[in-house]
């Protein structure tokens, strides 16, 4: 079992540099999705098929009920984010 660091005891400067590069690199990969999302927001829904119909199993402010088990997409072929 590890115990902790002393704080007498300076870090140590590879471990550092180690844990900054993961950091940096975590960053970047987040910065990567973020814009990802950003671009397809703005794009047309991907459980829309081409009649319209509503294949996404969960809540969505689009679905539209349209019988029992069958829902039409009601957006306007937009991702609406609220």
């Amino acid at each position: 079992m590890k115990t902790p660091r002393d704080p007498a005891v300076p870090p140590d400067p590879e471990r550092v540099e180690r844990l900054r590069k993961a950091l940096s690199e975590l960053q970047q990969t987040l910065t990567e999705i973020a814009h990802s999302i950003e671009e397809k927001k703005h794009e047309r829904c991907p459980y829309r098929t081409a009649k319209d119909e509503c294949t996404y199993r969960g809540g969505c402010v689009n679905k539209e009920r349209e019988g029992p088990g069958r829902y039409r997409c009601g957006g306007d072929h937009q991702l609406r984010w609220n």
